[in-house]
């Protein structure tokens, strides 16, 4: 009984020693250089862990057999590893290779949302773009989404990136507000996103949008309709932006609640999801006398304070277009 006592202590001990000489050995090529050149993998979704290290192995980096599955177990980092695009540095330890595999893609795209686009707009480009992931869930309302380049990771969820967009917005709106002029004649931060839709669908030229937002404040100031055409083209349009035909005068005499040549004040909703510069033109709008603006056929705007100048500056654009055809 005594020898069997001796040979299993023997034996136990030899395991321990070997766990332990495999620890040691493991715990040194932890910190080793596991590959020297930079590489790129994919990880795809629902990827099984083992499958992972073999991709690793496949791509050059230097593992032994069941030593990916070891570290991991050994480093916690098993059952957290995330799929997608993984940009590894040349001469990365397995340590950080492994680290890296945990924090998700390092690799950043870039998806751009054009200034002044509705949200059925945007919804049609997020949902095209195959980077992303995932349904829309619900959007914000018209005008709360903010235009502008974002970098994105490989299967980014189309909801973060909605909701990305959202919080952008609050917070610009939120600086416009405060930093508006005292006597802007709109009673919310709303109200100034509606009216910077409206600036920015009359002029893409961020040099005059505090101009037009100047003409548009004095006529709010006067009770004068705004009379935009952009107005009654949301609607026509159901939150598009391209009519695909000249405006007719049957459109701009048939009342509804975007026609702003048949009501006064703005309409309920923006007309789109405008640039920042558009809502900093409204709030800090140019003191001008002018309540008239009409395009100059170069992209920019000639302004009137009568209405016969601004009838003569209808006149000149009239010819102006005539003489380029």
């Amino acid at each position: 009984m005594r020898f069997i006592v001796t040979i299993l202590a023997s034996l136990l001990t030899l395991v321990m020693a070997g766990l332990l000489a495999g620890y040691l050995f493991l715990d040194q090529r932890i910190d080793d250089v596991a590959q020297i050149d930079p590489l790129t993998i994919e990880v795809k979704k629902g990827t099984a862990e083992r499958d992972i290290g073999r991709l690793l192995v496949d791509s050059g980096v230097e593992f032994l057999p069941l030593e990916f599955e070891l570290l991991s177990v050994l480093l916690k980092t098993s059952g957290r590893y995330k799929s997608g695009d993984f940009q590894i540095p040349a001469n990365s330890t397995r340590r950080e290779i492994l680290t890296l595999l945990t924090r998700g893609s390092n690799i950043r795209e870039w998806i751009t949302i054009p200034e002044c686009i509705t949200n059925v707009e945007v919804a049609e480009i997020l949902l095209s773009d195959k980077r992303l992931s995932g349904d829309l869930g619900e959007l914000p309302p018209e005008g709360m989404l903010s235009p502008n380049t974002y970098d994105i990771g490989s299967d980014m969820p189309r909801k973060t990136v909605v909701a990305r967009l959202n919080k952008v917005r609050i917070e610009e709106l939120a600086r416009a507000w405060s930093a508006r002029k005292p006597d802007l004649p709109l009673a919310s931060p709303e109200e100034l996103l509606i009216l910077a839709s409206i600036v920015e669908k009359e002029s893409g030229r961020a040099s005059e949008q505090s101009k037009v937002a100047g003409v548009f404040v004095n006529r709010l100031k006067k009770n004068m309709k705004l009379q935009s055409d952009p107005t009654v083209i949301y609607y026509l349009t159901e939150g598009r932006s391209k009519l695909g035909r000249e405006i007719l005068r049957r459109d701009l005499e048939r009342d509804n609640p975007y026609n702003t040549y048949t009501r006064a004040g703005l309409p309920p909703t923006p007309l789109c999801n405008p640039g920042n510069n558009a809502l900093s033109a409204v709030a800090q709008y140019d003191d001008t006398d002018a309540l008239y603006f009409v395009a100059d056929g170069e992209g920019g705007h000639w302004f009137a304070e009568s209405l016969r100048e601004h009838n003569n500056n209808v006149r000149k654009y009239r010819e102006k277009i005539r003489g380029q055809r």
